[in-house]
């Protein structure tokens, strides 16, 4: 029996499925979703629901890794990111190395939509892999019209950064001659390949597969193959959350199954949106994509959208805001803009995805100590030990034998610590100043400058809730506030005005950006999917 389930944001789809396995095997049941931790989660749930070890369900996975594991494949099986990186060099060719094969498998292969802005490398290695994602085969195996078609997309997207590459025979040379470098070494789309040459079938009765609108043609193949080998099966997913189309996903595949399911369910009730909030994210579906949300769900009263018409107004609000908050761009571009300004700004951020994260735990604490000691208020001895710990080396700050007193707890007491506590343990400075001005020896000069001015700022214990990240990147997570940064690149706002198809991929992703809210969501900037809005929301 195959039952396929459609779940607008916070409705709680993964644990729907996990509800129907009451009676299942979960060591005989193949579990799939397309980040590690999507994966990452479901095993939890299922171990606390089964009382199972992870060993017990080594079929929960995503879909490369599980290919991985039934075909037996080793380290050596897997390209090698240096590997890579030397043959683009070879080309005159920049290669951002990611991780090593083998270490992010897991993670299921995806950028985060922001392909345009990667090294020339990066993007052809894309483009490998798009071809195959959609055709199901090796280049060797098409037809030389067809890669042109794919070329002449890639080549009308931004321009390659070395301008030998500005010609269709070029960029076509530089595939075969990537394909003949890598030999039998298997990337991500290669992995799934051969597993279609020589499938194998594990003895299991169950298949469920999570964010089933994030599949591909060629990962679609391989699920109809699992379907194929088990009783029972269920599909999860919601069509408008599909962003994955720069790697050949599409809607398509989940609305299929949902037509031919023995049953189909729409989940009625989202526990994480507000009812503005809901109508701002249909509006902008059904304005813009064919395939509109008609089902009634039910959602909680109340939320929020507010237009701002500048950046310094929105960073206005952020001072002092004591929500949680997703500050979302659609490149990454936007996104070090956004961290450059906060940085500026003295507020507390973190970065979601690929990216330095400029606010660590060290300067955190160190943040805390500073302005408590300053003031002379009690902080938590928690701020006070790593601070101590961490953070100030003996000589000649502390007294000889202080830090291993502070690591007994035998120098710091109680939950809170008041400034005379550090007396003893000082064997210079006095005063609440020179405590102060102790200041994170051990970070590094861009780290100070970062902390100083929070401090001057915006002084105050750090407040760790701001987080700046791609749309695609926090794709399953949610959070209180939302700030939607809805510019996009020139380019693709050309596109989406012209290319109805452009037009709804650019839509699903405004979708996902709205619905990560609880309870209000907030628009900077403005583009063609989002602005036709306004006459259905009340700003």
């Amino acid at each position: 029996m195959k039952t396929v389930v459609v779940g607008r944001p916070g409705t709680g789809k993964t644990q729907y499925l996990m509800g129907l396995l009451n009676t299942a095997d979960p060591a005989r049941t193949i579990f799939i979703s397309y980040t590690r931790s999507a994966v990452q989660e479901a095993r939890a749930r299922a171990e606390a629901k089964w009382g199972v070890k992870a060993k017990d369900i080594i079929y929960f996975r995503t879909i490369h890794s599980l290919c991985s594991l039934l075909m037996g494949l080793g380290e050596g099986s897997f390209l090698r990111e240096e590997k890579i990186r030397e043959f683009m060099k070879s080309q005159g060719l920049e290669y951002a190395e990611r991780r090593e094969m083998r270490e992010a498998l897991e993670d299921g292969g995806f950028g985060d939509g922001d392909m345009d802005a990667l090294p020339d490398g990066n993007r052809v290695v894309g483009l490998v892999n798009r071809i195959k994602n959609v055709e199901c085969c090796g280049l060797g195996s098409l037809d030389g019209e067809v890669i042109d078609r794919y070329i002449s997309e890639f080549l009308g997207g931004a321009r390659m950064r070395n301008p030998k590459f500005d010609s269709m025979d070029m960029v076509r040379n530089l595939l075969f001659e990537f394909e003949a470098m890598r030999g039998d070494a298997l990337y991500y789309p290669d992995i799934l390949l051969r597993f279609l040459v020589s499938p194998v079938a594990p003895e299991v009765e169950n298949l469920i597969v999570d964010e089933f609108q994030d599949v591909s043609p060629l990962t679609y193949r391989i699920v109809k193959y699992f379907e194929a080998h088990t009783r029972n099966q269920w599909y999860a997913g919601d069509p408008h959350q599909a962003i994955y189309d720069f790697i050949g996903a599409s809607p398509r595949f989940l609305l299929q199954e949902q037509a031919q399911a023995d049953f189909a369910v729409t989940l009625p009730k989202s526990w994480r949106l507000k009812k503005k909030i809901y109508e701002l994210a249909t509006a902008v579906i059904n304005n813009n994509c064919r395939d509109k949300i008609r089902d009634r769900l039910e959602v909680g009263d109340g939320g929020g959208v507010r237009y701002f018409g500048s950046e310094a107004e929105v960073v206005a609000e952020l001072h002092g805001c004591r929500s949680s908050v997703f500050i979302l761009t659609r490149t990454n571009a936007k996104k070090r803009h956004w961290a450059d300004l906060l940085q500026r700004e003295g507020i507390v951020f973190g970065l979601q995805g690929r990216g330095k994260r400029i606010w660590n735990q060290d300067m955190l604490n160190a943040n805390d100590f500073i302005y408590c000691a300053r003031l002379g208020l009690p902080m938590p001895q928690r701020v006070a030990r790593e601070y101590l710990l961490e953070l100030v080396p003996s000589s000649p700050f502390l007294r000889r034998g202080a830090k291993a007193e502070i690591r007994k707890g035998e120098r710091l007491g109680g939950e809170m610590v008041k400034v005379e506590d550090f007396r003893g343990v000082l064997a210079i400075g006095q005063t609440v100043m020179d405590i102060a001005d102790l200041l994170v020896l051990k970070l590094s000069p861009e780290e100070k400058e970062v902390l100083g001015i929070k401090l001057e700022k915006n002084p105050g214990v750090a407040q760790r809730s701001v987080v700046v990240g791609t749309i695609h990147s926090v794709k399953g997570m949610e959070t209180d506030l939302v700030v939607y940064d809805a510019e996009l690149p020139e380019r693709i706002e050309k596109q989406a005005y012209s290319d109805g198809v452009v037009a709804e991929a650019e839509a699903r992703v405004a979708y996902v950006a709205v619905t990560r809210a609880r309870e209000q969501v907030w628009i900077i900037n403005s583009n063609m999917v989002i602005a036709q809005v306004g006459q259905v929301v009340v700003w």
